[in-house]
């Protein structure tokens, strides 16, 4: 009978001991936050800076409500783009406050930081390549004869008319169907020594530009593609020149300043043995 009456003291002291924590008396913090010029900040953070499990955010129309434990708190308030704001307050029951944040959308300076690599696609013109004339200088060459169109012969859509020939075939289009100008000048017959090497010498060239297809209007006397080669003005500062001797030609160079800032010159030598 006695363990009876045990049980069931110790359950009422049990149910009150829970109930008085689970009573426990709780505050709440709410009101509106903000912007500098009176507009609703919706989604703004608020956390107990001493609790960070705690915390909630602002609604649609910048108001927010949580529940805290009576006693000091230090509540954050923060936004992107706007300096977070901090409160440290001593709760003792239902509290408001409204926060105004100030505009913080500041940096420093950024600079960005790039390598420049050629891939072939300089402009969004279809069918339209601009070859660099140093990376057509540092290819492999037979005899050691650079050869621009034989360079030309390796892009994707062009074919060569034999081994060792340096006619260009594009798009399937005849050997006749393509223009190539120097300068703006027609050249009708871009080879010598029997089609073996072209008549252009790489080393005062200035752009080579290919069109295998959609050229301009401008070369509308030709049906399947156009190579456009243009050659240096000269060196408006210095002179300075070059000398080269191979198994298939010999070649000398010279380009300096005529008038200094006005005018300059380019000369270029150059033979081949003849083919009989």
């Amino acid at each position: 009978m006695k363990s009876s009456y045990l049980r069931v003291f110790a359950l009422i002291f049990l149910l009150g001991f829970y109930g008085s924590m689970t009573g426990q008396k709780r505050v709440t913090v709410s009101g509106k936050i903000s912007g500098y010029a009176g507009e609703a900040l919706t989604g703004a953070t608020i956390i107990d800076a001493q609790n960070k499990n705690k915390g909630t955010y602002s609604n649609a129309n910048g108001y927010y409500s949580f529940s805290l434990t009576p006693g000091e708190v230090r509540l954050l308030f923060s936004y992107v783009g706007y300096k977070a704001k901090e409160f440290i307050l001593m709760l003792k029951s239902d509290t408001t406050v409204n926060v105004s944040l100030t505009e913080d959308n500041s940096i420093e300076a950024v600079t960005v930081y790039a390598r420049e690599k050629y891939n072939n696609a300089m402009n969004s013109r279809m069918s339209v390549i601009e070859l660099p004339v140093t990376q057509i200088k540092t290819t492999p060459a037979l005899f050691g004869e650079t050869d621009v169109l034989k360079y030309i012969q390796l892009l994707p859509g062009i074919q060569s008319g034999g081994d060792g020939n340096v006619g260009l075939y594009i798009r399937g289009g005849n050997y006749d169907q393509n223009m190539i100008t120097l300068d703006g000048a027609t050249i009708y017959n871009p080879e010598h020594m029997k089609g073996f090497v072209s008549v252009f010498n790489a080393d005062i060239l200035d752009r080579v530009t290919v069109y295998r297809g959609c050229f301009p209007a401008m070369y509308g006397s030709r049906l399947s593609g156009v190579v456009d080669i243009g050659i240096k003005e000269g060196d408006l500062k210095t002179y300075h020149g070059s000398a080269t001797i191979g198994l298939l030609s010999a070649k000398f160079n010279l380009e300096g300043p005529v008038d200094s800032s006005k005018t300059s010159f380019p000369v270029l030598c150059e033979r081949h043995p003849k083919l009989r």
